[in-house]
């Protein structure tokens, strides 16, 4: 990468100085080749449908780009929420050569910001938090998922590519989630020359129980753009998703669907009180619509395509999925779905 660390350098004095985000006129290409980067990760190179208000799309690299004429490397893309400074969700892809190599690079923190994009987190928001609840620059791309190469794991230290996540949550079962979603990768779809397609965005819904036993409750709130409420001189905040989740899909060539999952969870500080049981990639792809207030979106739109193939590809779609439910006890689901039935 050329003179990466001296761009890097350069990009995370800025933000600095900046402060609330706000970049130095830049060239662009990692938003120009936005919106072919997400097309480049999803099934079948059909993109997520999501409302196009005040969002933007870009291709994460790791770099600050140097020209506006080559076309990025893109590692991963998000689609940005403009208006509330935090992605609305990073899609990325594990090969089973890049599976193979998950965990081969050392994590280094270098957090930097996207040139051109006005209103994001930054290195000042972070720091000196007071009180008992202290949020970490959560990846939406995890790095521990990404972690396949040098330029994979450094792109995911984007800010573009952070929200305000509790940090019991971030480093509890948010963590032992991104694990199991590793041990999927190579354990089950892998093994069947898979590629493992991977989704994981916000959401407004919040979760609640009346008791243990009573039924889960989705009701969607308003995000609280406040974020930073401890630095009374950055006066552009960013927002606290209510919520978190990842939806992923298990594919080989054909196309042929060998698994799904879906998780979804409170980004809240008594996080273990509630998380979402049971969801599934169809009810989490409702939640969604529903926390979005738009019933328009969809996550994996090939499989709809998949579903019009002839009926032996829908017993492969119903038959093969991989059923990696935990114990419901720990109020954590994760859990492998048919899709779209």
């Amino acid at each position: 990468m050329r003179n990466l660390k001296t761009k890097m350098m350069n990009a995370n004095n800025r933000s600095q100085q900046e402060g609330h985000g706000r970049m130095l006129p830049a060239q662009q290409p990692h938003i120009q080749y936005g919106a072919q980067c997400i097309v480049q990760f999803s099934v079948n190179g059909k993109p997520p449908s999501f409302p196009a208000g005040n969002t933007v799309a870009i291709c994460q690299t790791g770099e600050v780009p140097e020209s506006d004429t080559v076309p990025v490397d893109g590692k991963f893309a998000t689609l940005f929420q403009t208006n509330l400074g935090i992605p609305r969700y990073s899609i990325y892809a594990l090969d089973p050569v890049q599976v193979k190599a998950i965990g081969s690079v050392v994590r280094k923190d270098r957090w930097h910001q996207t040139e051109g994009i006005a209103l994001q987190g930054s290195n000042k928001m972070y720091s000196n938090q007071p009180g008992p609840v202290k949020y970490q620059k959560g990846h939406v791309a995890p790095f521990n998922i990404l972690s396949y190469s040098e330029e994979s794991g450094l792109a995911s230290f984007a800010y573009t590519n952070a929200v305000p996540q509790v940090s019991g949550y971030n480093m509890g079962q948010w963590k032992t989630y991104e694990g199991r979603i590793v041990k999927y990768a190579k354990e089950q779809c892998k093994p069947q020359a898979g590629t493992l397609y991977l989704i994981t965005g916000i959401s407004e819904i919040s979760f609640s129980q009346a008791s243990p036993t009573a039924p889960v409750q989705a009701t969607r709130q308003v995000m609280s753009q406040t974020f930073p409420s401890h630095v009374p001189t950055i006066i552009n905040k960013i927002a606290i998703p209510n919520s978190m989740w990842t939806v992923g899909c298990c594919v080989k060539a054909g196309p042929v669907v060998l698994g799904a999952f879906a998780v979804f969870g409170n980004n809240l500080p008594k996080n273990d009180v509630l998380m979402q049981a049971n969801p599934g990639v169809t009810k989490a792809e409702q939640l969604i619509r529903d926390g979005a207030n738009d019933q328009t979106i969809q996550l994996f739109r090939a499989m709809l395509v998949v579903m019009r193939l002839p009926s032996n590809m829908i017993c492969e779609l119903n038959c093969q999925s991989n059923d990696l439910a935990v114990n419901s006890a720990q109020k954590f689901i994760f859990h492998a779905a048919q899709f779209y039935r």
